[in-house]
C-alpha cells in the first residue's frame, strides 16, 4: 500500500534563498526594478540589489524598502528580507575593547 512506502524528507530550506526568491517575484509581478525601488526608497542601489540577492541589510534600509515598496505599489511586502544585527556596545565598554572584533548577526523580518 502507498502509505506505507517510506519518503525521504524534503530538505530545509534556506532563509536566504527564500528572502531572494520571494522579493524578486515581487518585483517580476509588480513590473517593478531594483532602480525603481531604491530611487523611491531613497536609499542607494547597492542595498536594494543586496535584497535582491538575499544578502543583509540593516534594518533601517529593510524598513525603507519595505515602505518604498508599499509607496509605490499600495500593497504591503510581506516577504522574507534578511536583516544584519550588529550589538550597540556602551561607550565606555567600546573604550576598553580597542581593536575587538565585534560579532554581528543575520535574522530574517
Amino acid at each position: 500500500m502507498i502509505a506505507d512506502e517510506r519518503t525521504m524528507p524534503l530538505p530545509g530550506l534556506d532563509p536566504a534563498v527564500v528572502s531572494r526568491e520571494q522579493f524578486n517575484a515581487y518585483l517580476r509581478r509588480r513590473n517593478l526594478t531594483i532602480l525603481d525601488v531604491a530611487l523611491a526608497a531613497g536609499l542607494r542601489l547597492i542595498y536594494v540589489w543586496k535584497v535582491s540577492r538575499g544578502e543583509p541589510v540593516e534594518v533601517q534600509y529593510a524598513g525603507a524598502i519595505r515602505k518604498a515598496l508599499y509607496t509605490l505599489t499600495h500593497e504591503p511586502y510581506t516577504g522574507l528580507i534578511a536583516v544584519q544585527f550588529t550589538p550597540v556596545i556602551p561607550r565606555e565598554q567600546n573604550e576598553h575593547r580597542q581593536g575587538e572584533h565585534r560579532e554581528s548577526r543575520r535574522t530574517y523580518l
